[in-house]
């Protein structure tokens, strides 16, 4: 789903929202505060949709696809997500 179809929902039939600006700006601020609690290390759990946390992934050896020449990749945070939603 992109980001315009979820707008498209919230201010569709349902009318959580009356217009896609105020939509947008909700979604906006979400995603901003969920990010800034990452940037910080702290995990973000959404009770009945899921849990993203950061997580450091271990530096490693990698190969240049074109040469084939080892290459270092250092170690880096990464956001990982675990739904809570069944299908």
């Amino acid at each position: 789903m992109t980001k315009k179809a979820l707008l498209a929902e919230l201010t569709g039939h349902n009318a959580t929202f009356k217009t896609e600006s105020e939509a947008g700006r909700a979604i906006d601020a979400v995603f901003a505060g969920t990010a800034a609690l990452l940037k910080r290390g702290e995990d973000v759990r959404i009770t009945g949709f899921g849990s993203f946390a950061a997580k450091m992934r271990d530096g490693r050896i990698g190969r240049n696809p074109m040469t084939g020449a080892p290459i270092n990749i250092p170690a880096k945070r990464v956001v990982g997500f675990k739904s809570k939603i069944a299908l």
